[in-house]
Parts: structure tokens; sequence; C-alpha cells
């Protein structure tokens, strides 16, 4: 949930300053408290409430299966399918961080045929 708060807040920031109040925020954050604060962690919270913004109801269950690093890996990607096929791996095969970026590197996704994908 401190990550979905952390990138509502950032979302609703970069409407009012700008997308740079993100590097902002990351280089305060880290001198202030440390470590865990990067733009690109910083960049992923964001992505992250907006990922699932609409979708509340299953973030907490969905918190409890998948580690911040799994999802950190998955919500690089632009396609939201993409993003909806990894979620559901890690998920249901319990995928490390290591397993989920050899089927990310193995580009596992886009072998899947359409009717797959589809699904």
């Amino acid at each position: 949930m401190s990550y979905y708060n952390v990138g509502k807040l950032l979302y609703e920031a970069g409407n009012t300053y700008g997308e740079s109040i993100i590097k902002k925020y990351s280089k305060s954050l880290t001198t202030d408290l440390g470590k865990g604060y990067s733009w690109r962690n910083l960049y992923n919270m964001r992505k992250f409430y907006l990922f699932f913004k609409d979708n509340f109801n299953i973030l907490q269950p969905l918190a409890a299966k998948l580690t911040w690093t799994n999802l950190s890996l998955i919500l690089v990607m632009n396609d939201n399918s993409k993003i909806h096929y990894y979620i559901n791996k890690c998920i249901n095969y319990n995928l490390s961080k290591r397993k989920l970026i050899e089927s990310i590197k193995s580009k596992e996704y886009e072998r899947l045929s359409n009717e797959t994908k589809n699904k």
C-alpha cells in the first residue's frame, strides 16, 4: 500500500509540477531517508499506481503474492497484456526474480500464439 500511495502522490504532483518532480523527489528522499528512492523506483511506484488505480480491489491480494522486485521488473513493460501475463505467471508459478528474468529474456510472451494471448 505504501508504494501505491507514494505512486499516487507522485502522479498528482506530476500533474501539477511536471514529470521532473520525480527526479527532485528522488534526490530529496534519498538524502533524507537513504536507499530505496531512486528515480527508477519512484517511477515504478507511479506506474504501479497508474496500473492498479482502477482495480484497487485486487491490490491487497496481489501484493501478498508478488514481491516489489518482480513487480518492478514487470511494470517497465509498455504492453498491458504483457504485464498481466507476467503478473499471472508470477502468481501461478511463484516465480523468483531469477525465473522471471529468464522468462522475460526468453521472450516467452512474444512466442505465444495470438489465441493464447487473447485468453
